[in-house]
């Protein structure tokens, strides 16, 4: 009776809010760009002021919170992007158009220049790049500017570069407090780019808060330190409102090097401010609410577009900050009508696990059903009851964190490979930038921040940034209490740690080792590795990519091996070194009719990391780090189910738990191999002991992957459909109609 009752109040409150849609769009066009909605968008969509109204005739009142309020149209458009279940602190993209505060003349002459908008970008946290990929909101060529109140906000610069520098970006500012130059320049060390042109600028606390101006906007600081924020001279634009000026700049606050900081942007045609804080503790709330910037706003509320408040794990929840919001209350009551947002980083006690990875959490929903001990649900993803997230298992599981190569994309993340041991501790395997996050996203934060606390190593395979930009984020979280992480990996990787870990305060946290360091047999390191994790051999292999490059082999105490060739073409010597190995993962970058363009990028193809196993005998082979061309099932991989008849692996092991490949001479490499090999895909958890039955579910995942590919192939068509609809109505609409939002 209870659930009948609640499907008959749905089906009214849903009638209900049809009708009041269909009444909202009977209204004439002038009330509706009033309201800040589309005349022209005729499409049947309820929003959230439908579902109140309709919820109201019932008697349920739904109520804002007291830091939130309803926008009206305005001249900028600020995206907010974050994703705590994928490790993705908050990030604040301004966009001006390009046609906005302009004279008619100039305005006409942008439109006909097709000059894109102006854009400005605050913080830029790590998986940046990759989270507004997916969602279709990476900044363009109007990007002017990236501002960090702390050098820790440029953790996704690398990643933000690339993908400039790919689409032939030509400047772009970075401001930030002392630290930012060694947190930019540093990665010239596995990162080269001719374009953008980086411009660097540097403020400390006592230097005037002007940091960065141009003609759309000026950018200023409100220090935390009490003494300075008494002495903090406003900015004329500030401390009254001009008269609309097309030749003079707008004006905007921004940013502090300790991470207690509010900004507010003005656009000059509107004269508009946007006030952004960053808190880091409750103390710096404290702080800000005695600052002589905030009473200025306060008496302003007409120019007030918005307030975004970035706040700490902690922070969200605190009096300080309530009190914080409150105090600003009537700087976004005014004619403006802004929004006042909230916005928390991720952290071990912070409250949101919301997933911004939709394609690749998509594509596990389906695997999981194949089966959920090798695919299990993103922690962000609510579980029915009696089921939980991740591994119960005490043995030894590879945990693939990504499996891209180059540049990630939405459904494959940057190289990462998490080794968990019995003894409880476990050997990360590259940390490509996002691997902080894809823990998040496998573990739950909080259970993420103890995976690495629990790291006895991280190795790191050669210098390219897919392999090793998460390095720093990483040692961020990494407690301080505990004693240095071993870090093993190439000269590159040491020549960054050793100029940017410092200004970060993490140069304590990390001893560095090379990887042919390691392969001396009375090292240190070496010693280390058994003792706490029961490593008794080690190898790191020279391998055929660049220089500097190596492949790992580890031989454990419980019987078991793992060869990982981390990026390489075929290699004799890693064949050699891994003979017999219970586990090899091999990197298969291009399918077998790319084998040129392989060999020109010293890569592997599918067929080739077959042979390779088959060759050196391993009784089960994985697959990993594929070209962004395959985002789901490779090509040229035989299936299980497709290779010819012959003895298993399993029945060819002998005592020690090597493999006698000589049974498998008769059959082609490729298909033989295939028979024992499987594909990876990112959170995907492999326990060791469930290797005999790894490849009989490939067929099953091949095809799971196919209806996967049929549902996002008509999400897709439906996407650009809405785009070419929104494009025509946006080519006849006015330009200075842009709606300031938080997404």
């Amino acid at each position: 009776m209870v659930s009948l009752a609640a499907q008959r109040f749905i089906a009214q409150v849903l009638e209900e809010a049809h009708n009041t849609h269909k009444l909202r769009q009977m209204a004439p066009a002038a009330k509706l760009k009033e309201q800040g909605f589309d005349p022209k968008d005729k499409r049947d969509m309820l929003s959230v002021e439908d579902l109140v109204k309709a919820l109201g005739e019932h008697g349920v009142k739904l109520g804002r919170a007291p830091y939130y309020t309803t926008a009206k149209p305005h001249s900028m458009q600020a995206h907010v992007v974050t994703a705590a279940g994928d490790g993705v602190a908050p990030a604040v993209l301004l966009s001006l158009p390009a046609s906005g505060g302009l004279t008619a003349a100039a305005a006409a002459a942008a439109a006909a220049a097709r000059q894109p908008p102006a854009q400005y970008l605050f913080n830029v946290p790590e998986g940046f790049a990759r989270l507004v990929l997916e969602h279709k909101l990476r900044p363009g060529a109007g990007l002017r500017a990236a501002f960090a109140p702390e050098p820790a906000a440029l953790s996704g610069f690398g990643g933000l570069v690339m993908r400039l520098r790919g689409e032939g970006h030509s400047q772009l500012h970075v401001v930030g407090p002392p630290g930012t130059q060694a947190a930019v320049c540093s990665l010239r060390h596995f990162i080269h780019w001719r374009h953008p042109a980086v411009v660097l600028e540097e403020a400390s606390h006592w230097e005037a808060p002007l940091l960065y101006q141009d003609d759309r906007i000026a950018v200023a600081a409100l220090w935390k330190p009490p003494l300075v924020a008494g002495m903090w001279p406003a900015p004329g634009w500030l401390q009254q409102a001009q008269p609309s000026d097309p030749s003079e700049p707008g004006a905007m606050e921004a940013g502090s090097s300790d991470g207690s900081s509010s900004s507010s942007s003005e656009e000059s045609s509107s004269n508009q401010l946007l006030l952004l804080t960053n808190l880091h503790s409750r103390a710096a709330a404290t702080q800000l609410q005695q600052h002589p910037a905030l009473a200025l706003l306060a008496q302003q509320p007409e120019r007030v577009a918005a307030v975004l408040h970035l706040a700490a794990p902690g922070v969200a929840g605190s009096r300080a900050l309530r009190q914080l919001c409150q105090q600003l209350r009537p700087a976004v009551q005014g004619p403006a009508a802004g929004q006042q947002l909230l916005l928390e980083q991720p952290g071990a006690h912070g409250s949101g696990q919301a997933i911004g990875h939709l394609a690749s959490a998509r594509t596990t929903a389906k695997l999981n059903l194949v089966s959920s001990r090798l695919f299990p649900l993103p922690a962000g993803v609510p579980l029915a009851s009696g089921n939980a997230h991740g591994s119960g298992s005490s043995g030894p599981e590879v945990l693939f964190l990504g499996t891209g190569s180059a540049e990630p994309s939405k459904y494959r993340g940057a190289s990462a490979i998490q080794l968990r041991l019995s003894c409880g501790q476990s050997l990360l395997m590259d940390c490509g930038e996002g691997t902080l996050g894809a823990l998040c996203r496998a573990h739950g934060t909080a259970a993420a921040l103890r995976h690495v606390a629990s790291l006895g190593c991280l190795w790191v395979s050669h210098r390219h940034a897919d392999h090793m930009s998460g390095v720093l984020p990483l040692l961020a979280a990494y407690p301080a209490s505990l004693p240095p992480l071993l870090v093993v990996g190439p000269r590159s990787l040491r020549d960054w740690l050793a100029e940017a870990a410092a200004p970060l305060g993490l140069a304590g946290r990390y001893l560095f080792v090379h990887c042919a360091e390691l392969n001396q047999p009375g090292h240190w390191a070496r010693h280390a590795l058994q003792r706490h994790l029961g490593v008794c051999g080690i190898q790191c292999v020279p391998v055929r990519h660049c220089s500097d490059a190596y492949g790992l082999v580890l031989k454990h105490e419980e019987g078991w091996s793992l060869v990982y060739s981390g990026d390489t073409q075929p290699c004799q010597q890693l064949v050699q070194a891994g003979r017999g190995c219970s586990l090899l993962i091999h990197e298969a970058t291009f399918e077998p009719c790319l084998e040129s363009q392989a060999r020109a990028k010293r890569h592997s193809t599918t067929a080739e990391a077959l042979e390779i196993a088959q060759r050196m005998g391993a009784y089960r082979c994985i697959l990993t780090h594929f070209s962004q061309r395959y985002p789901k099932w490779p090509e040229g991989l035989p299936l299980a189910a497709d290779a010819p008849p012959t003895a298993s692996a399993s029945e060819q092991r002998t005592e020690n738990g090597s493999t006698d490949a000589a049974g498998a001479a008769a059959v082609p490499a490729a298909a033989a191999a295939g028979a024992t090999a499987a594909v990876a895909f990112d959170g995907m958890r492999v326990p060791l002991a469930l290797l005999p039955v790894l490849p009989a579910l490939m067929p099953a995942v091949q095809a799971a992957l196919a209806d996967v590919e049929e549902e996002e192939e008509k999400e897709e068509e439906q996407q650009e459909q809405q785009e070419r609809e929104q494009q025509q109505v946006a080519s006849g609409g006015d330009g200075d109609d842009s709606t300031p939002s938080a997404v």
